[in-house]
């Protein structure tokens, strides 16, 4: 198994989730007196992207890799931040 099957099917989903998605309603479910807050915004749709990646990920890999559930959090973020960067 090569990180690899990981990683590019992240980098799909983050991909397209930057590309539609949370960016597209921003603010949708959080509380109101956040949403005038611009880094309230940032973040959540920082961990909008990132939930929908652990969320496509988690079917075909949580019974498969130890600790799973433990990293898998953290490998969205970066990836989110990453892609978002580039």
């Amino acid at each position: 198994m090569s990180i690899v099957n990981i990683v590019r099917p992240a980098a799909t989903i983050v991909g397209r989730a930057r590309r539609r998605g949370p960016l597209l309603d921003p603010g949708t479910g959080m509380n109101p007196a956040d949403q005038k807050n611009p880094w309230a915004l940032f973040d959540d749709s920082i961990d909008r992207v990132a939930g929908q990646c652990v969320t496509a990920l988690t079917p075909k890999w949580s019974g498969k890799l130890a600790a799973f559930d433990v990293w898998i959090w953290d490998q969205c973020y970066a990836m989110e931040q990453s892609l978002r960067l580039e």
